[in-house]
């Protein structure tokens, strides 16, 4: 198994995504090479592993023949990472036209780690070379969590329509022109996704926001708690609402949303 050719792992663009013609994307490629090569401009330093767990639980949860259900994971995660994909390429050409040059250089440039918070398990044979030591763009809790928040307003399947869609974009660009660093684009952005509720101006599920924003899987990964607790710091800045509904998540609730527990991010940065 080696990396896809001709692709920069994590780095978002170029990359496979919905805007991308199917004939021009994957259509050559049998499902197999389709999961690494989203996966690789996606930044998922192990989607094999990714798609044999999500395969598991369609297996047990559907009672479905185990090839059956990889087989379904593996087209239903090329569709998740396409759609991220997709999604931070529209907020990266926002953050280029109305957003500051330190914002969009922030990123689409990797992000070195700490020498004290190491990476978490990846496959060395289908990351950069240079993967345990420097975030990829797409692997950062950044470039993870901002396309999923986006989502999560547009709204996901049949709760999408037209009208959360265009809300999303609405809401991205206002959290570009409050926002100069990559942690702090997320943290603004999770904070007006909310419903007005927990202090924010859309209609995403909060639950669903805290784990996209504060994704336990994302910190597994990447293992960057530091990176982490700046994002924590600026939605307790911004969204004291939401700051409070967090906090009183316990750990088995947070455990179970795949949210990192605010225990594990305190001390915060004042």
């Amino acid at each position: 198994m080696t990396p896809p050719e001709g692709l920069k792992f994590g780095a978002i663009r170029p990359g496979y995504t919905q805007d991308t013609p199917p004939s021009a994307a994957l259509s050559n490629y049998h499902l197999m090479q389709q999961l690494l090569r989203v996966g690789a401009a996606h930044g998922c330093p192990n989607p094999i592993r990714v798609a044999l767990e999500i395969g598991l639980d369609i297996a047990k949860s559907q009672k479905k023949p185990l090839p059956e259900a990889i087989e379904m994971a593996e087209k239903w995660l090329i569709a998740r990472q396409m759609e991220c994909n997709t999604e931070m390429n529209h907020v990266l050409d926002e953050a280029k036209t109305q957003g500051d040059d330190g914002l969009h250089t922030s990123l689409t440039t990797p992000k070195k780690r700490l020498s004290n918070e190491p990476v978490g398990p990846y496959n060395r044979r289908l990351v950069s070379s240079d993967y345990a030591e420097y975030m990829p763009p797409g692997s950062t809790p950044a470039g993870y969590g901002i396309p999923r928040v986006k989502i999560e307003e547009m709204g996901r399947d049949e709760k999408r329509t037209p009208e959360r869609v265009e809300k999303s974009n609405l809401l991205v660009k206002k959290a570009i022109g409050l926002s100069h660093t990559p942690e702090e684009l997320l943290a603004n952005l999770a904070c007006l996704v909310v419903t007005p509720e927990y202090g924010g101006e859309g209609d995403a599920d909060t639950l669903a926001v805290l784990s996209q924003t504060l994704s336990a899987t994302s910190h597994k990964e990447q293992g960057c708690t530091s990176v982490f607790r700046e994002i924590a710091s600026n939605m307790r800045a911004k969204s004291p609402l939401l700051w409070k509904f967090y906090e009183s998540l316990s750990a088995e609730e947070c455990a179970k949303a795949d949210i990192v527990a605010p225990s594990i991010l305190s001390p915060l940065n004042t």
